[in-house]
């Protein structure tokens, strides 16, 4: 596709392009405007029509302002000296290849000039350089060449003329928000120095269809992409020049029509709205599901899925907005949303609202930890006041009604800048805290409400943290790098095992435990030398190992793996998801050329499952595509993967590709996504331990963390959810 440079274009006020909405509502599709199809003839579409100060068509979008939204010298709309202008008429603007029928043959789709001038723009103002600006038609065209719909824009824009500067990007984005599989883009026009306005289009073996008009956006260029929220629905930012705020709208796929739903007076089915923090928080059904749409930015927190709670399962997700109020204070807020993971029924309830001088730390700690076995969620409550200007709780909440109860009455370490690191026991005993600057460590007893100091310090190196718990969060190992010694610790704070610093290099975090919590593993190199190196994660080096040694939970040597020979190294591909004794391992090569990622390319790769107890290795083969025909076991390397699947039977592995993605799932399950972001689609993986079944799903591609329930429901950190469509595999 065509790529020329970008910018933004302009009404000298909001209040313009108010105006041209009930003009050009009428040259929406749903207006009845006639489009003409590929022979020439009349055709009419349906569309929702854009309303409100932050939609509508661009009718009265001259570019008479400067890039900084005032008017030029003239005051009368005046345009800045050009060079002679030149006719420009059949001209490609930009092109895209899309698969418009689903039928698997992409066709072109191509925005060209069918009438207009090209000149030079030699006055500094929102366009400068070479110009376009005429009539413009989108079309679609088979692999032929041949014109199989196509439609005039200009209508769509108010009637004026449509101008593009060379410095401004026009790649044509590709998406499907609605899911439906017919592919949408966008098409924008420069309407200020803070954003263009877009109209969305989609395109299908029907025709061009304009589905809305005026999406006012806060990108410089002549096309562009919104963030998806789940399947049916996405999420625009746009500063708001009336209120001087950046502020989100939402658009949600119902009955056949968007509908701006953080639009209070939006024409939403079944909506319901909320007040959270200053935020206004919306429920709008879907066809398979629900969004849940905020009009300003709000800061997902993980999804927390519950074991059973009376037979239900719910999934939690704190929702945590702020004001400033000066250099890191201001207020914060949270608000929990409670999902019914079968019903899909939502409960809303607010957390805490609390005047914090150090909104840095106040978002690190005071939010949702994990669940009790009685299926309470426990979480931490900021509060105003306190010598340190913040007090915390530990609170938990009943995910069945929605109550609250004070666990601990108040946590230390408010002074410290941050905590480090938190953990929740899993039996649901013991709350731990440690602070970055002194490196104490908190235990509170959620029995009593005690809250014991440990004697030992835990210094950090910031960003890297030291303290590192085991899944069960009953042990600990910390990197004690004044000492050079890596120590395992109990909640009482007793050293149960202490082992020197390697030699050679060690990668972060250096001790990795098991899934289960059974084992941990210390890879490192003999030495430093810089051929060890593979690449770097953007904070750190990172080294091939040349030993591997095993530890059990309470740092008691179980058994150490070597390279086999001089320039080959060896590394814990993964644990095993069902827990146990055998591991997978791999043996690889490093080449000096890089993959995308910047990282020496592994060759000659071969892998084996270890046995931890007699030492035996079983060899496997390295087999193409995301799974062998048969899996009988899962290997993640940690809870978020990456994750390996073995036919323990046929001696066969598979690793997904880069572009995996770990889901939260029910306890005695893993679950991930392997995306394609070419094709813009995903496939949700789901592997129960228990019966050893690994279940796919083809979803679309959501840069978003997920949560799949029950093997029937599926939710994503931005707040959608949606029934899982019928398997597309069992093994």
């Amino acid at each position: 596709m065509h790529a020329r440079k970008r910018r933004s274009y302009k009404l000298s006020a909001m209040a313009a392009l108010a105006l041209a909405l009930a003009a050009a509502a009428c040259t929406q599709d749903g207006g009845g405007a006639a489009q003409p199809d590929a022979a020439g003839r009349e055709k009419s579409e349906t569309v929702a029509a854009g309303t409100g100060a932050e939609d509508g068509p661009t009718a009265a979008l001259r570019p008479d302002a400067d890039a900084d939204g005032e008017a030029g010298e003239s005051g009368d709309g005046a345009r800045p000296a050009v060079s002679v202008s030149v006719p420009v008429a059949g001209e490609v603007l930009a092109e895209a290849w899309l698969d418009a029928d689903g039928d698997g043959a992409e066709e072109r789709l191509v925005i060209r000039m069918t009438k207009g001038v090209k000149r030079e723009e030699t006055e500094p103002g929102p366009f400068m350089g070479t110009v376009r600006e005429g009539d413009v038609r989108i079309e679609l065209l088979d692999a032929g060449g041949a014109v199989l719909h196509a439609r005039d824009v200009n209508p769509d824009f108010g009637g004026q003329p449509l101008v593009f500067d060379e410095r401004r990007d026009f790649t044509l984005w590709i998406d499907d928000y609605n899911g439906d599989g017919r592919p949408e883009f966008t098409l924008g026009q420069y309407m200020s120095s803070n954003g263009f306005a877009y109209n969305l289009y989609d395109v299908s073996a029907d025709g061009i269809r304009l589905l809305w008009a005026g999406i006012y956006s806060g990108v410089q260029a002549y096309s562009k992409t919104f963030r998806r929220i789940g399947a049916r629905a996405f999420e625009n930012d746009f500063y708001n020049m009336e209120t001087g705020l950046y502020e989100k709208s939402v658009y949600v796929w119902q009955d056949g029509r968007y509908v701006r739903v953080t639009d209070p007076d939006a024409a939403c089915d079944g909506c319901r709205r909320w007040d959270i923090g200053g935020a206004a928080l919306v429920y709008a059904p879907t066809e398979d599901g629900f969004v849940l749409a905020a009009d300003r930015h709000i800061y997902g927190g993980f999804l927390h899925l519950s074991p059973p709670v009376g037979g239900k399962t719910y999934i939690i997700q704190d929702l945590i907005t702020d004001e400033a109020g000066g250099v890191n204070a201001g207020w914060i807020f949270n608000t929990a949303v409670i999902v019914d993971a079968a019903a899909g029924g939502v409960r809303v309830v607010p957390l805490y609202a609390a005047e914090t001088a150090n909104l840095y730390q106040a978002h690190g700690i005071a939010r949702g930890h994990g669940f009790l076995p009685d299926g309470s969620w426990v979480f931490v409550a900021a509060e105003s006041g306190g010598e340190a200007g913040t007090r915390y709780q530990l609170k938990k909440l009943d995910p069945a009604t929605g109550e609250t109860a004070v666990l601990v009455p108040e946590l230390p370490g408010a002074e410290e800048m941050h905590y480090a690191t938190s953990w929740l026991t899993r039996d649901g005993s013991s709350f731990v805290m440690v602070g970055n600057e002194t490196g104490r460590m908190w235990v509170a007893d959620l029995a009593d409400g005690t809250v014991t100091l440990l004697k030992d310090r835990f210094a950090m190196g910031w960003p890297f943290v030291f303290v590192h718990s085991s899944p069960d969060g009953e042990r600990f190992w910390y990197e004690d790098h004044e000492r050079e010694e890596f120590r395992v610790y109990d909640l009482a704070g007793n050293v149960l095992a202490a082992v020197p610093f390697p030699q050679g290099f060690t990668n972060h975090p250096a001790v990795r435990w098991s899934l289960d919590g059974r084992y941990a593993v210390l890879p490192e190199t003999f030495d430093k030398d810089l051929r060890h190196i593979i690449g770097n994660d953007g904070e750190t080096d990172l080294a091939a190992p040349e030993r591997l040694t095993f530890f059990d939970r309470d740092g008691r040597l179980v058994r150490v793996l070597e390279r086999d020979a001089d320039g080959e190294y060896v590394d814990l591909a993964g644990w095993p998801a069902a827990g146990g004794g055998t591991v997978l391992v791999e043996r690889y090569r490093l080449s000096d050329e890089t993959d995308e990622r910047g990282h020496r390319i592994k060759t000659g790769r071969r892998f084996a499952l270890l046995d931890l107890k007699t030492g035996r290795e079983t060899g496997l083969t390295l087999v193409d595509g995301p799974a062998p025909a048969r899996v009988t076991g899962v290997f993640a390397g940690s809870p978020h993967g990456p994750f390996a699947l073995v036919d323990g039977k046929s001696g066969q592995v598979a690793l997904p590709a880069i572009d995996w993605h770990p889901v939260t799932s029910d306890e005695g399950t893993l679950a991930w996504t392997v995306t394609d972001w070419e094709t813009r689609k995903s496939r949700l993986y789901l592997w129960d331990a228990k019966n050893g079944r690994l279940t796919e799903w083809d979803i679309p591609a959501i840069d978003e963390f997920h949560a799949v329930a029950g093997g029937k429901w599926w939710y994503t950190s931005g707040k959608a959810f949606h029934r899982l469509p019928e398997p597309a595999s069992r093994r």
